[in-house]
């Protein structure tokens, strides 16, 4: 699922931490960050531009439970 322009970084992070399985987002390079992981959310924190914003995330839950929930979280922020 591909976020766009999120930025309530502090409310996604939340929702992460509330997923019961692996949560991970894919760079450019193709490698993967481990969301559920301390060093991953500070690398997902340092994407933000100078606005404050991430242009673009794209995030891959295992569960579906946990998919549902990023879901919910992009609808009720907003986000494209």
């Amino acid at each position: 699922m591909k976020i766009f322009n999120m930025t309530n970084i502090p409310g996604f992070i939340n929702v992460v931490d509330q997923c019961r399985g692996a949560v991970s987002c894919k760079k450019n390079d193709g490698s993967t960050i481990d969301l559920k992981d301390p060093s991953g959310v500070l690398e997902v924190v340092r994407m933000m531009n100078r606005k404050g914003c991430i242009e673009e995330l794209d995030i891959h839950a295992a569960d579906q439970e946990d998919r549902t929930l990023l879901v919910r979280y992009a609808a009720d922020a907003g986000i494209n």
